[in-house]
Formats: C-alpha cells, sequence, structure tokens
C-alpha cells in the first residue's frame, strides 16, 4: 500500500508541475530562513554551557537606581572578594576576581615585538575551578600562584613562539612590565564562551599598593568577580543578603544606590544593561527571531494549503474513486499527508543548501558568526525531524481533511459548487494573513532605513567633515604635543587639536561636580567630562552661545560648558552663568564659554550637560582638521612623525565620519536582515497568489473565452482576476498598519532622537504591494486573456 501511495503520490507531484515547483520553492524559502535562524538562536544560547558547574557559577555586577534613571555596572569595588570570603564562607565556596587589560598590548618575545588585539586578564589559580577550560601544559593546582606568571592559548604560542607546544618555561615581556614565566597553556578556547582571554596572568602581579578600604566607592568594569556557590546554597537566600550589602560600606551615594547583584553565568550573554568586554545579545530578540522563524514557515504552509484546496475540485474524481473501491477516510487522510511529506521533504533538502549559502552572507556581515555552520549535529538533526512532521501535518492536515471528507455521491455530481463559497472563504483569511505580515515587513524596512539615514545625516552640532583623528598608545606624552606643533605648518592641515576623547565617543567620563560655591559632595550637579585643549572649538568648529574659549595652558584655565548644562543648573540665559565657579576634582575653575549643544554619543543616547577643560596628561587623541586635496601628504608626514615618536606601535588613523558610521553598523545589519526577510515574505505571498492565479485561469478558461467572443478586452479580463486579490491586499493593508505602526514605534523608543512616522510611510508600503501584486497576477492573466478562444472552446 505504500508504495501504490508513493507511485501515485510521484504522478501526481508531476501531473502539477507549477503546483509541486511552487510548494516546494516557497516552503524551501521559510525553511531555510527557519534553519538559519535556529542555528543562530542555538548557539547564542548555549554560551558557556560546557562548564560543569555552570549551575553553581555567578557573576556579581551592580545596579545603580537614582530617581530618574537606573543603570548597571560589571565592576565592583575592589575590596568585595576578600570581604565575601570573610562574611560568607559557608554559601560561596570560591571567589575568584578576574581584571581584564584590553589597551594597546606590546609583546616581547627574543628580542622580537609582536602586537596583540586579544583581551587578557590577571585571576587566581581557582579560576579553574569554576570553569572547565582544558589545560594543556601546567599543573591545574599551582599555575598562577606567584607573582610574573602567565598562561597562555595554543593559538597565541604559536603567533609568538612559532609553536603550540612545550611553551612552559618560555619568558615574555608585556608592555613595560617585569618578564613573565609561561607556567601553562591552555588549549584554543570554545568558540561558545564570553571568557575570551587568550593571556591569563597571576592576580598577583597587579601592584595593589593603595588603600583599598577607601575604595567601596569605585566602580571599574575591568574589574569583576566569579563566585562558585556551595551546592547546597539559595541563590535567592544570598541575594537577599548582599542586596543591602554596599550600603554597609558606602557612605555617600552621590545622588543614586548601589546594589550588588548575582548574575549567573548563563546569562552573561544575554546582561545587555551591564555592559563589558564581551559581545552580549537581547534575548528578547532571540526570541523574537524564533517568532519570526515561525511566522515564515506559516506563511510557507499557507500556499501549500491554498494551492491544494485550489485544486480540490480537479481531484474530485480521484478521491471518488478511491472510496468507491474502500478506501476510508484515514487512508485518504494518510495519502494527502503522504503527498505532503514528500513534497516538504524534497523542500527541506533544497532548504539545507540555501541555508548554508545564507549563512555564508550572514558571516560576512557578522564576523562572530564564524561558527554557526550547516553541519549535521544532533541538535539540527532532532530540529529537522521536528520540523519535517510540523510542516507536514500544518501544511497537509487541513487539506487532506478537507478533500477526504467528500461523500462520492457528491463527487460524481458536481459538488465542487457547493463548497466553493466556504473553500474561498478559508483561502481569502490565509491570503490576507500572509499580506498583513508582508506588508508589516515593508513598512519595517522603510522606518528603518529612514531612522539609519537621518542618524548617518543629521547635523551633530560640529563640522564632522574632514576630520582624521589619531588614538595615542599613552596619555599625555611630550610627543603628542612636539606632533601637532610639526603638523600646524602642513599647508593641508587647517586646523587640529589634543583631546581625551574625539568629539563624538563611546567613553566619556561622567561625574558629579561641586557648582556655585555648593561642594562637590552636597551637590545634585552632574556632567560628562572632555579634556582638550584650546583649539579644540575651532577645530569642530562649534558655536558659542555665549562668552570664548579658554587660554591655552596645560591644566585648568577655565570651563566651557553646553547648553544642555545650563537646564541641569536651571539658568535662564548663557550669560547668566558666565564666571560661575565649577569645581572638578582638584580643578576649580570659572565658566568661560557656554557653547550650542553637540552630540558627544549616539541618538540613542540625550545630550548630556558637560564640561570641557584643557588638561594635556590626559590627552590620548589627535582630531586634525584636514584639506581633502592634500589628505594624503598630511597622512605621510603625520606617519613619519609618528614613527618617530611611537616606532614600536603601529601606525592608525581614521576619519570621523567612518567612526560615526561603525557606531551605526549594528542598525546597517538590521536594515540588511530586515530587508532580506521582507524580501523572503513578500516572495512567499507572491508565489502563493501566482498559484491561485495559475489555477484559477485554468479553472476559468471557457469562461474567459466566451467573455473575449462577447467582446470582452483584455483590461477587463485583467481586472475579473485582479479585483478580488486587490480587494485581500488593501484590507491585509489596514490590518498591517496598526501592527507594524506598534512595532515600530516601540523600536523607535530606543533612541532619543528619532524620526516621526508619516503618512508617506504607509502609502510607500501600498504602492508596493500592490505594484508587486498587479505584477504577479498580472502576468499569469495577460496570459489567459490573450489565449486564442477558439482554443478553450473548441470542445464545447
Amino acid at each position: 500500500m505504500i508504495r501504490n501511495y508513493l507511485t501515485v503520490a510521484l504522478r501526481n507531484l508531476w501531473k502539477r508541475k507549477a503546483q509541486t515547483l511552487i510548494n516546494v520553492f516557497s516552503l524551501s524559502l521559510g525553511l531555510a530562513s527557519a534553519i538559519i535562524i535556529f542555528l543562530i538562536v542555538h548557539h547564542e544560547l548555549s554560551f558557556d554551557r560546557f562548564h560543569a558547574k555552570a549551575d553553581q557559577i555567578y557573576r556579581i555586577v551592580t545596579d545603580f537606581q537614582a530617581p530618574d534613571s537606573d543603570f548597571g555596572n560589571v565592576g565592583v569595588p575592589r575590596p568585595l572578594p576578600e570581604a565575601l570570603k570573610m562574611d560568607f564562607p559557608d554559601v560561596i565556596a570560591e571567589v575568584v576576581p578576574v581584571e581584564i587589560y584590553q589597551d594597546h598590548k606590546r609583546v616581547q618575545v627574543n628580542e622580537k615585538t609582536i602586537f596583540l588585539d586579544e583581551t587578557i586578564a590577571y585571576t587566581k589559580p581557582e579560576y579553574f575551578q569554576l570553569f572547565d577550560f582544558p589545560i594543556q601544559e601546567g599543573n591545574p593546582a599551582t599555575v598562577l600562584d606567584q607573582p610574573n606568571e602567565v598562561m597562555i592559548t595554543a593559538s597565541l604560542g604559536k603567533k609568538l613562539f612559532g609553536r603550540s607546544t612545550n611553551l612552559v618555561g618560555e619568558v615574555i615581556a608585556l608592555n613595560d612590565q617585569p618578564e613573565l614565566q609561561v607556567v601553562g597553556v591552555l588549549a584554543d578556547l570554545p568558540e561558545r564562551t564570553d571568557l575570551k582571554f587568550e593571556m591569563l596572568l597571576s592576580f598577583s602581579t597587579i601592584d595593589r599598593n593603595r588603600d583599598v578600604d577607601g575604595e567601596w566607592d569605585s566602580f571599574n568594569s575591568a574589574f569583576q568577580v566569579f563566585v562558585l556557590l556551595d551546592s547546597a546554597a539559595s541563590p535567592d537566600a544570598l541575594q537577599a543578603q548582599l542586596t543591602p550589602y554596599l550600603g554597609n560600606h558606602i557612605t555617600e551615594s552621590d545622588g543614586y544606590e548601589s546594589f550588588l547583584q548575582l548574575q549567573p553565568l548563563s546569562s552573561i550573554h544575554f546582561a545587555t544593561k551591564y555592559g563589558g568586554p564581551y559581545r552580549t545579545v537581547s534575548r528578547d530578540i532571540l526570541m523574537g527571531l524564533a517568532l519570526l522563524g515561525v511566522i515564515l514557515i506559516l506563511l510557507a504552509c499557507i500556499n501549500f494549503i491554498n494551492l491544494a484546496t485550489a485544486v480540490s475540485r480537479q481531484r474530485s474524481k480521484e478521491i471518488g474513486v478511491r472510496k468507491i473501491v474502500g478506501s476510508s477516510r484515514r487512508q485518504v487522510v494518510v495519502y494527502f499527508l503522504g503527498e505532503a511529506f514528500f513534497v516538504t521533504l524534497i523542500a527541506v533538502s533544497l532548504a539545507l543548501g540555501s541555508a548554508e549559502l545564507g549563512l555564508i552572507q550572514l558571516r560576512i556581515m557578522y564576523p562572530f558568526m564564524e561558527p554557526v555552520k550547516v553541519t549535521l549535529s544532533v541538535s539540527l538533526i532532532a530540529f529537522l525531524l521536528l520540523l519535517t512532521g510540523g510542516v507536514t501535518l500544518l501544511a497537509g492536515f487541513y487539506p487532506a481533511l478537507v478533500l477526504s471528507r467528500f461523500q462520492p455521491v457528491h463527487l460524481v455530481n458536481r459538488y465542487g459548487i457547493m463548497l466553493r463559497r466556504r473553500r474561498i472563504t478559508v483561502r481569502q483569511v490565509l491570503v490576507v494573513f500572509q499580506f498583513v505580515i508582508a506588508q508589516a515587513f515593508i513598512i519595517g524596512v522603510i522606518i528603518v532605513g529612514k531612522q539609519l539615514q537621518y542618524m548617518l545625516e543629521a547635523p551633530l552640532g560640529f563640522n564632522r567633515e574632514a576630520i582624521v583623528t589619531v588614538d595615542f598608545p599613552d596619555r599625555g606624552t611630550p610627543e603628542q604635543q612636539r606632533i601637532k606643533t610639526t603638523l600646524q605648518s602642513h599647508t593641508g592641515v587647517n586646523n587640529l587639536s589634543l583631546s581625551m576623547f574625539p568629539a563624538i565617543s563611546r567613553s566619556m567620563i561622567a561625574n558629579s561636580i561641586g557648582y556655585d560655591g555648593v561642594p562637590e559632595e552636597d551637590s545634585n550637579v552632574g556632567a560628562n567630562i572632555q579634556l582638550a585643549d584650546d583649539d579644540y572649538f575651532a577645530t569642530y568648529e562649534m558655536d558659542f552661545m555665549a562668552g570664548a574659549p579658554y587660554t591655552p595652558a596645560d591644566s585648568g584655565s577655565g570651563f566651557v560648558v553646553n547648553e544642555s548644562f545650563l537646564k541641569e543648573v536651571d539658568a535662564t540665559s548663557p550669560d547668566e552663568i558666565l564666571g560661575k565657579y565649577v569645581v572638578w576634582r582638584d580643578l576649580e575653575l570659572p565658566i568661560v564659554g557656554v557653547i550650542s549643544d553637540y552630540h558627544t554619543r549616539t541618538f540613542g543616547d540625550e545630550i548630556p550637560p558637560l564640561l570641557i577643560t584643557n588638561f594635556s596628561p590626559n590627552y590620548q587623541y589627535l582630531n586634525i582638521k584636514v584639506n581633502l586635496s592634500q589628505t594624503e601628504t598630511v597622512v605621510e608626514q603625520l606617519q613619519q612623525l609618528w614613527q618617530e615618536a611611537y616606532p614600536e606601535f603601529p601606525f592608525a588613523y581614521r576619519f570621523l565620519d567612518d567612526a560615526i558610521a561603525g557606531y551605526y553598523r549594528e542598525h546597517q545589519r538590521l536594515l540588511l536582515l530586515t530587508q532580506l526577510f521582507s524580501g523572503i515574505a513578500i516572495a512567499i505571498g507572491c508565489l502563493g497568489l501566482y498559484g491561485l492565479v495559475l489555477f484559477m485561469a485554468e479553472q476559468r478558461t471557457k469562461e474567459v473565452g466566451i467573455r473575449k467572443v462577447l467582446g470582452a478586452s483584455v483590461q477587463q479580463l485583467l481586472a475579473l482576476f485582479s479585483k478580488e486579490f486587490l480587494k485581500l491586499v488593501i484590507i491585509a493593508f489596514c490590518l498591517a498598519v496598526p501592527l507594524a505602526y506598534f512595532l515600530m514605534q516601540q523600536w523607535l523608543q530606543s533612541f532619543v532622537y528619532r524620526i516621526n512616522i508619516g503618512f508617506g510611510v504607509f502609502a510607500g508600503c501600498l504602492l508596493i504591494t500592490l505594484l508587486l501584486v498587479i505584477i504577479t497576477v498580472g502576468y499569469r492573466s495577460t496570459q489567459a486573456a490573450l489565449a486564442n478562444p477558439v482554443d478553450s472552446l473548441r470542445n464545447e
């Protein structure tokens, strides 16, 4: 019987080649998307799950709460590890501090200098009691227990020494530190870990000659603490004790309260609130991706359902014969499910190849996705089996149920007219659903694109054109001033300035300050701090609302504030605050100028109150306003000066425009992904429409012939085929607009400065959809309308 079912199924699929191709192609599109999404979600959810004690490992982070905001930091006070050991000996089995180092790294090996991009960390031997990173060489019980010891990965050993084995006993020098002895070699780290430290140094190597008792109010994201809880310990009970813990050690709150938070190891990868050196992913985005995969599969299954029920009249005799010769309804259902399974199997095979091609492009867009590949793992095989079975039931069960319920007596008496109204109603609902999703995607693409264009082109409050920035390896060195002085005479340099950060940067110092006689500890005034010389304002062409730049000096000759600072101190005019004194750290200086607000960060952040003053020991960037026609000669001289001042460090420069574009690279990728999935959703919907029009044209061939004989034009026949589908598209549009508007408004809320969603967005979506539908429906309808009526009526 199975062989008979298979033979007949193949014949039917071959007989209806157009329907088969549409089903296979649309299903393969949806399934390929689902496979890609599954691989991405599975990859992201598996980070650091391989550690045997993963369920007992927690990172301690800090939550900060203020009256108008809350934020987090992965850093904790330096005295915390020892305090935890003393206060919770029965609950916490191990406490492991990890201090992460990401600055310029220069390694000297056998009189050879190598520059490293890898992240390194200082830690203690107990690190390997928490984490199961395999040690290839060295004793895990004693490594990193003495000063000036280092462990490296096998791949880093290959880079430094030309080999990955027999490295214990070798010596390296890191930056200006004493020589470090290699005491162990780690096997190359798994791809699915956030603890990607290619070099681990003993914690005792760090100079700790400081008063840690006074550092409970210091939170540096580089200093993190991991704890291993006792197997019988309750994380909730410990959390209850940790919440007020910092309050017992910190007396000054600076306007906010701080709380310790236990963060499970499995949650670190999704801790977008806390940032840190790890790549984090929003769990909501992953769940959204998973939902998107389900929706794309549903869209493809809808095509299968619509096309199967559309040809039900043509298959009525087949069903009637089967029932007359003794087939039960269950057997007919099994037969049609088998046909759906065969189509799904072909689609899954094609989807696997398409998924790998899609991942190749995604890996170009997202380098961190390099490990995500189509490999037949247990998880992927289980997913494919579930996907095949689920799609077979989803796509095949309803058509099988509809077709199998017909009675033989009706099947030979033109039953089709009796049930046509109900079948069309079901198909209408499904087609509307398809185009609600497709049009919501189109609206999303338009809005994401407009917001991205706005962020890239909107005025920033300063002139960002032709600005070259250079990041020095050290702060406040005499070489910086020498390079600036030498370049000032170059005809291709319009202006240049030294500063702690470029004008727009993800890094800024934020502090509470004293203002107008109110001491810092009693003040509620806070501001971001930028340190720059007096040429900073001319280099970036900033507008002064009042006052002028401070006078040239190495350290503190006055403060320039921005417009937002006026609101922070409740000033009504710029002139009102000129001459008032501000206290920041050891500087007590008057405000000498007020500039218009400019964006110091991305459009996702509100412009903060800003203080700018000169303090040369902290300068790290050179900002050069170049004449674009002489950029090449300026860069050549800059490179020559760099090599004279910093021969050990590679030279690199960057245009500020490129840096700004880099801040929005994730949004550009989001736009590309939205365009990709929109294209898939639209393609699936249009394929379904084409299939329905194809079979409608076959069913109405004689009607079209009669209409042509009676004088109907091609335009009238096109309208006959198109009006039903255009009506459904309009209904779908009315449903898609509020859905897309709500979702995109939620997305835009993540930007402080954003576009308004206007009527033009929705009008553009409707025009695009109508155009696609007219092309899809019109192509096959025109063929039917142009057919010779003699051919369609000759059998009558």
